[in-house]
């Protein structure tokens, strides 16, 4: 009788003690999340530099490797609804407004599209 009790006293704690690792998990990558939505939040309708926009594209490019988001036959990361990240920047010269996306400027592939604005 009393090995019976501590088999399901055992099976218990140990079912608690999983139950409670993949709460704590889920909560840190939450929290993490919403750390990144804001500070990518922050970057929204800003103007910056060159450079600081650079660092923005290659951290976001290094988390969406990480995450092992796919792409598309284009080199374009796709949005997977939960873990992916993608920036659009909005160029404006005179009167004129072209929208890129950041893989756009990671490759290169903007010296073609801003001549075309």
């Amino acid at each position: 009788m009393k090995n019976k009790f501590f088999l399901v006293l055992a099976i218990m704690i140990f079912l608690t003690v999983v139950v409670a690792y993949y709460v704590y998990n889920y909560r840190v990558n939450m929290v993490e999340t919403q750390k990144i939505n804001k500070e990518y939040q922050s970057y929204s309708n800003v103007q910056m530099l060159g450079t600081e926009l650079i660092s923005i594209i290659n951290k976001t490019t290094d988390i969406n490797n990480n995450h092992n988001i796919p792409k598309d036959e284009n080199n374009y990361y796709l949005d997977n609804g939960e873990n992916s990240i993608k920036i659009y920047i909005n160029f404006i010269y005179k009167d004129k407004t072209k929208t890129l996306q950041m893989e756009d400027i990671n490759k290169g592939r903007y010296r073609r599209i801003y001549k075309k604005i």
